[in-house]
Order: structure tokens, then sequence, then C-alpha cells
């Protein structure tokens, strides 16, 4: 469901950012599609904007959208950032085979013992592994027809040999 522009603009003014045509398709687009998008993910969903919107303004505004609270980047690794509806305590799994990234429970406050005499503003917990979704897939034989003929088995296994002993 796409949201209403009036709602994106309410959601921007309660946050004390003003309604520019930019922050109110940037904050729709990442309503519209949810998840935990990349920046470079929203430019290309503003792709077919008119007037169209440049990738440094759509950098900027999701930086400006993190400064006033509407948004929590957290990143994925050192090349990649992703932006988060979410703002409650959670956590976030990253597939490493199909790279999807889903929100999970937070384990709890982060006051564990040592911590004494510090004041904890943010946890981040992010988990990486493999999702069911791939797990399934590794888990699952291969069916008939993902098998290749005996045909096609014997000339990879002819190339195979070949590379080797060359």
């Amino acid at each position: 469901m796409r949201p209403r522009p009036s709602s994106v603009q309410d959601m921007l003014q309660k946050h004390g950012i003003k309604p520019s045509f930019q922050r109110i398709q940037v904050l729709g687009k990442i309503l519209e599609h949810g998840g935990h998008p990349t920046a470079d993910e929203v430019y290309g969903w503003l792709s077919e904007i008119r007037p169209p919107i440049a990738r440094a303004t759509v950098y900027n505004t999701l930086n400006h959208l993190v400064d006033h609270g509407l948004l929590e980047r957290f990143t994925v690794n050192r090349l990649e950032t992703r932006y988060d509806l979410r703002l409650e305590h959670h956590g976030h799994f990253v597939c490493t085979r199909c790279g999807q990234v889903e929100d999970i429970p937070f384990p709890g406050e982060p006051d564990s013992p040592g911590l004494e005499g510090y004041q904890i503003e943010r946890a981040d917990w992010l988990l990486r592994g493999s999702c069911p979704g791939c797990l399934e897939q590794i888990e699952k034989p291969p069916t008939s027809d993902q098998m290749p003929d005996s045909d096609a088995r014997r000339a990879a296994d002819v190339n195979l040999t070949k590379r080797s002993t060359t």
C-alpha cells in the first residue's frame, strides 16, 4: 500500500523536518517498499520521479532523516549501509548466502557486568549466517530435473579432467 503524501508530510513534521518534495519522495518510497534498503536502492526506486532526484540528495536526505530520529542507520559490512524505519530495540540477521536482512528480537538491555559507570545510548546487534530459505535449499537433495543427464555429467567430468592436467 502506498502511503498518502499527507501522512508522509505529517511524519516529517512530527520529527521537526521541513517536508520538501525530495524528503517526501524518499520517505514515501521507504514506507512503500519497507525492509532495510541501501541508499542506492532508494535512489533506484526514485529513478522515475520527475523532476529527478540526484543521488547526492538521496544520501543527504537519508542522513537528515537519521539525524532527526526518523530512520536508523546500520552497517552490514564496511561497504554496505542500510536504513531502517523500525526504531525500537531489535537486531538484524544478514544471510551471507542471499543477502536478505531481517529484523530479529533483541535479547535485552545491554547492562552486562563490567559496564557500570557507562551510559549506553545505542546497542547494535547484527548476526550473520544462513537464513531458513537458504538452509532449505542446501539440505534439500536435488530433484531429477535439477540433475544433469549422464551425457552432461560425462562432459563436465571430461572438462574438469582436461583442466586439471594442463
